[in-house]
């Protein structure tokens, strides 16, 4: 399975290595948008311009695809369950998850997340770092805690 880069996701006492398959970074601007009505004695000059105020209330949101494979000794299982610890708190004050991505970091906040199981062919070597055990879908919001 081909990846594209690593991802390293922490919090508390927990670290964890990802493997990328897919990666997109999201916006979305709330912008207020007010329709401007016509009056009956002014229809025939035709439909009103619509008026936008823009505040920038942007929400940056990330969508990784990503698989799990044994790492430097640590079992696919033992990472799974790192993740899921991490998603539900770690054990520690705060929301925020730690992401090193893209040669950046970034204080995220898991949205959702979907782990699924593969099963691996009879007779693959498995104790290589090629071979995923899960695959895990991410739905992250970049920013900080209110």
């Amino acid at each position: 399975m081909n990846h594209y880069d690593n991802i390293v996701l922490s919090k508390g006492a927990y670290s964890v290595t990802l493997f990328t398959t897919e990666t997109s970074e999201n916006g979305d601007n709330k912008l207020i948008v007010i329709p401007i009505p016509t009056t009956k004695t002014n229809q025939s000059a035709g439909q009103k311009e619509t008026k936008v105020v823009d505040l920038l209330r942007i929400t940056n949101t990330l969508h990784l695809v990503t698989y799990i494979t044994n790492l430097g000794g640590v079992t696919a299982n033992t990472i799974k369950q790192n993740l899921i610890t991490m998603f539900k708190g770690a054990g520690t004050t705060g929301g925020a998850i730690s992401l090193t991505y893209d040669n950046s970091t970034y204080d995220v906040f898991i949205q959702k997340w979907t782990i699924q199981k593969l099963h691996v062919p009879t007779g693959t070597a498995t104790a290589t770092t090629d071979v995923p055990y899960y695959t895990v879908t991410l739905d992250f919001v970049v920013g900080t805690e209110a």
